[in-house]
This record gives structure tokens, sequence and C-alpha cells, in this order.
């Protein structure tokens, strides 16, 4: 039944990175892993809105809330973590045995959990009662000291729940790497309880930085204490493993959204990080954590300096015409682009629809680049130019969504509420444009009446829809104004659903943390 879709699902996902790491090793799959399915797992379970993985479905209807990253990404991470608790070998081996046992029948995940305790040799009721029947996640982190002669006194790891207070209990084998100068120290804790010590590391001269769970097999929110955070934001361009590297970003970034390090900081780390990164899929990730931290983290003002030295890294490495990353580097542009030579490299690349070097520039890209001048009131006449050939009627909604009027906003929210046109798809591809960077005062108002709707959006619109349409009326802002208008509408709302209520607060979560964020660091 739809309550165990998580099974289904969790074990594509899973698989499909096992038999990627196993045919094809030179791709990295773990580490791809960790980049793309992780990432979404973690925003949406350390939000009060999360749900356990299993959960109870009454009825058909109700199984379109349960999709989302709970299923997709957080099910597959805590596979993951299972088998690396178990071994790979007795992992298999339970799994087997589950799919003989209950072949041409029907089964559930108590049934799975049953054999892979067989398997295990041992019980697994702590372990299932905290993964797939508790919401949320532990934060994790190190505590250590040192003392006057430079050597550690005392060393543990702690846990905590991430939403709703309480001691966190989740069962969790975590891994420490610690660097000092060139050398390397491993540990392994097995945490049962909110602490547990780390006796190996203690009366050593203290690191310059330890990480927590390096190899990325365990699931949890792993933020680092301040020094260590100070080591890596100075050393991390020089770490040659690329998991460590991306755990440790990773850890900056949790550390950052926790309101324990200057976003500032970490946007000055990933500049210096792009300057360097040539292998698209990490450049990717560090233009992906780089725009919020622009857009949203800081205020306008604080944000101007590191936002004009982006601009110049990108209009650079634009220019250097490097195939693999050109398009990517131009997308982020778009997006970021506040300055005329910014603006002019946009137009020109729109005008050719190519970039330096002769990467072509397909219809969605160029449309794109219009999108941002026509945010800028700087497109002209060269909309008119472009030409419209082929199937581009949905790149020039998307783009004229952008539009900094009151009435092509006004006439645009109409359209969302039309059942009858344009398709859906179009809707929800257009609500980051809609929401286009700068242009908050514009869309504000639109925020408590998108909330309003969003029973008749549950209604007659499909499976993501949903959430998609919730977020990106919630986090096209980032002020405290707007944080009141969505907290205001859930007080007034006593009466909404159950699954509509946890979507908004989902997304409230990154609101919350963009607005404590900027009231820290000023």
């Amino acid at each position: 039944w739809f309550d165990d879709l998580w099974l289904k699902e969790g074990f594509a996902t899973f698989m499909g990175y096992k038999l990627m790491a196993a045919l094809e090793p030179e791709r990295h799959a773990w580490l791809a892993f960790h980049r793309r399915i992780k990432p979404r797992a973690y925003e949406i379970d350390a939000s009060p809105g999360t749900t356990p993985i299993w959960q109870a479905l009454a009825n058909l209807a109700d199984a379109k809330s349960a999709y989302g990253a709970i299923v997709y990404n957080k099910a597959p991470a805590v596979l993951r973590e299972l088998e690396a608790r178990l071994s790979p070998e007795r992992f298999r081996a339970g799994v087997r045995a589950f799919l003989h046992r209950y072949a041409w029948r029907n089964a559930t995940w108590q049934d799975l959990v049953a054999e892979l305790e067989r398997a295990a040799g041992h019980d697994l009721a702590s372990w299932s009662r905290a993964w797939i029947l508790t919401e949320g996640l532990p934060r994790v982190r190190a505590e250590w000291t040192v003392g006057s002669n430079g050597r550690i006194l005392g060393f543990s790891v702690r846990q905590e729940r991430t939403a709703g207070g309480g001691k966190a209990q989740w069962p969790l084998r975590v891994r420490l790497l610690a660097a000092r100068g060139g050398e390397h120290a491993t540990a392994e804790v097995r945490l049962e309880g909110e602490r547990a010590a780390v006796p190996e590391f203690v009366g050593r001269e203290a690191f310059d930085w330890v990480i927590l769970n390096p190899a990325d097999e365990a699931y949890g929110l792993f933020l680092l204490d301040p020094r260590s955070a100070g080591a890596l934001l100075a050393t991390l361009p020089e770490e040659g493993d690329p998991m460590v590297r991306a755990v440790a970003l990773s850890a900056l970034r949790e550390t950052m959204r926790a309101g324990e390090l200057d976003p500032l900081a970490f946007g000055d780390l990933l500049l210096r990080l792009l300057e360097r990164e040539r292998d698209p899929e990490a450049h990717a990730v560090l233009l992906d954590a780089l725009q919020p931290v622009v857009l949203r983290y800081l205020e306008p003002e604080r944000a101007a300096p590191l936002r004009a030295r982006a601009e110049e890294l990108l209009v650079a490495q634009l220019d250097a015409g490097i195939e693999a990353l050109a398009v990517q580097v131009f997308r982020a542009l778009a997006r970021l682009a506040s300055t005329p030579e910014a603006r002019a490299r946009i137009a020109r690349a729109v005008e050719r629809q190519a970039l330096p070097g002769g990467v072509a520039l397909g219809a969605q890209d160029t449309w794109l680049g219009l999108a941002a001048l026509i945010a800028a009131g700087a497109a002209g006449d060269l909309r008119a130019r472009v030409p419209k050939t082929g199937d581009v009627a949905k790149y020039v909604y998307l783009a004229e969504a952008a539009t900094p009027t009151a009435e092509s906003k006004e006439r645009y929210f109409a359209s969302y509420l039309d059942p009858a046109q344009p398709p859906e798809q179009w809707v929800q591809q257009s609500l980051p444009f809609f929401h286009w960077p700068g242009q908050e005062e514009l869309t504000q108002p639109f925020l408590r009446r998108a909330l309003d709707r969003v029973d008749w959006v549950k209604v007659h619109r499909k499976i993501f829809f949903m959430p998609a349409w919730i977020d990106g009326f919630v986090n096209g802002h980032s002020s405290a104004e707007a944080l009141a208008v969505v907290e205001e509408f859930l007080a007034a709302r006593p009466d909404l659903a159950p699954d509509i209520r946890k979507k908004v607060l989902q997304s409230l979560d990154e609101l919350r943390r963009v607005v404590a964020i900027r009231a820290r660091w000023r």
C-alpha cells in the first residue's frame, strides 16, 4: 500500500547508485549521491513540516501528499546508512531472503526488517523506530577542548534534534576524520544516546580541523566546531580528496544555515573554489550554493561586494569559453547580473544565440537571458528580434513572467488559477521567473493570495504541483514582513488540512532561517 511507498522509491534510487558504483566507478557514484540526493532530504527533514518515512495513508487521495523528498531522497540515504551499519554482505543477504520469502505475495517494511535482523544476527527494532517511524533527523557535532599545552583535554560527539526540542535518540555510527598539518587521524563512534566519547583523540596535539561522516555513509546534519570551520574556510581549496572536500563544504553550508557561520565568509570560500574548479558537476554545486548566499542570506547592501566579485568571475569564465562550464555559468550569471557589463554579455549571447567558444545557446537559455534583461528593463527590442522558431511558446511565457510591473504580475497570477490554460508545467516552471531576484516588493502582495488558494491547488493540480506552488511563493521572499504573512496565514487557518500545513512548514523553515541569518550577521 502507499504507506510503504518509500520502499520502492527508496530502493530504486539506492540500487541505481549501487549499480553505477559497481559498473562505472570513474563516475564516483557516492559523491554524486551526496551532491544530488541528500541536500533536499536534509532541507525538508530539518523542518517542522517533515514526516516519518513510513506514513499511514487511509485512502488513495492522500497518497498525493506522500510524494516528495522524504520518499525520494531520505529513504535511499537511510538505506545506505543501514547497509553500512550491517555490512554490504549482510544487507544483501537480508534483501535476498526477503525477495525469496515474499515472492508473489504482499509484504511490508516490517517483513523486510525481520529478514535483515536474521541476516545481521541482531535486533533492529530501535533502528526502525528512529529511522522509519520517527520524523526528523539528528544534528551532530564534535565538541572538544584544548589545554594550555596545545593538547586535547576532552573529545566527544553529540547529537541533538533539529526541530521540536527534546533529546535525539537516533542510533548512529559516525566516523571522524581529523587533520593536523599534512597528517590525518580517524576514529569511529556509535551513538545510541545524546553523546559518545572519543578517547583515542584525547591527549593528542590539537587538530586543525575535524569533520564527521567523511565518507558520507551516515544520515544527519553534521556541523563544524568553530576551530574546524575557521581552518576549513582557509584551506579547503587545497584539499585533494573530492569526497572529503564535498563533505566539508556541506558541513560548512549547514553550519551557516544553522546561524553559526557568517554567510559572507562562506560566499568568499565559494568564489575561491569556483576560480579553480573545472569539473562540471562540482562547479554546478558551487554555483547552486553561491546564489542563495548572494541573493538571500545576505542583506543586499552587505552582499554587494560579494555579488560584484561573483559577476566578475562569471563574466571571466564565460569569456574563457570553457565548453563544459559555459551553459551553467551563463545560467548563474543571468540570475545574478546587476551590472551593465554583465547584462551586456547576456545581451550579446542572446542576440547571437551562442556563447564564447562557439557553444550554442538553445531556446530555453536564450529566453532565460532575455528574462534577466526583461527584469532589468534592459531588453529593448531584443525580444522582438530573437527568432521564435520551434516550440518556444513556453520559454516566452516563462521569461515574460519576470516583467517588473504590477500589471504583469496580476495578469500572471490570474493565469495561474485558470485550470484551462496555460499548462500546469508552465505555471510551475514560471514561479522562479515571477519571483525574479529584486522583485519582492512587486510579488509580496501575492503571497497571502497564493496561500489562500492552496486548497484549490491541491484539488485541481497534480502530485508535485502543490509543494512547488507553496515553495515558489514562500521562498520567493527573504524579508521579515513575508515571514509574518506566512505565520499569520497558519495562525488564521486552524482548519488547514494536515498535509497542506506540513508542506507550508517545510517551505517556511528556509524563510525563517534566512530572516534569522540576516538578523544575526549584519
